[in-house]
């Protein structure tokens, strides 16, 4: 469950660092919610990316901002 509250708060700070113009800042972010994601799909926890939008319950559904 760890991996599910992490990749929502990255994705969520990265959202806010757009207001302040850090867009190097935010695909940081994201690009480390992308590698958990990844990490969740190998171990088989969901399919796919629209499965995982099923498996938590998200601020946003990982596959808004993919």
């Amino acid at each position: 469950m760890g991996h599910f509250k992490t990749i929502d708060e990255k994705i969520e700070e990265g959202y806010g660092l757009i207001f302040d113009n850090d867009y190097a800042g935010v695909c940081d972010l994201w690009l480390e919610a992308w590698d958990l994601i990844r990490e969740l799909l190998t171990e088989g926890v969901a399919k796919d990316i629209f499965d995982l939008n099923y498996k938590y319950i998200w601020t946003q559904y990982p596959s808004n901002y993919v």
